[in-house]
């Protein structure tokens, strides 16, 4: 939202999770503290202005399988509410295994070299 890409999107998706597990997690798989977590926060937009231009909210305070399987329900729907065709038999599910890599561990996910990543 900060750089305007809802203006060439489709929809925009909002994933969202507790301040306390979100932080849990940042501490567990970055070397930051809460003071640079904050940091980086503040500077971004609030979370309820984001949360209010999306067009849906995925909660992301369980499992990522669990997440993952909320975006997949809600894009096959809008699939067929927006007529880009979809039906029950070419809908995406989650028993096909993408790999999922995050932008910051990208170079400690097993899937990096698979689909080309080169660690910086």
């Amino acid at each position: 939202l900060e750089s305007g890409w809802q203006n060439v999107c489709d929809a925009v998706v909002f994933v969202d999770v507790p301040a306390e597990l979100r932080l849990a997690r940042i501490l567990k798989t970055r070397n930051w503290t809460a003071a640079e977590v904050a940091r980086r926060e503040s500077s971004q937009l609030p979370l309820d202005v984001k949360r209010a231009a999306a067009d849906v909210t995925i909660d992301n305070s369980d499992t990522l399988e669990r997440a993952g399987r909320q975006f997949l329900d809600w894009y096959n729907d809008w699939r067929r509410t927006h007529h880009l065709g979809g039906d029950e038999n070419t809908d995406i599910h989650t028993d096909v295994n993408l790999p999922v890599v995050r932008p910051h561990a990208a170079e400690q996910h097993p899937a990096s070299e698979a689909i080309g990543h080169k660690p910086r």
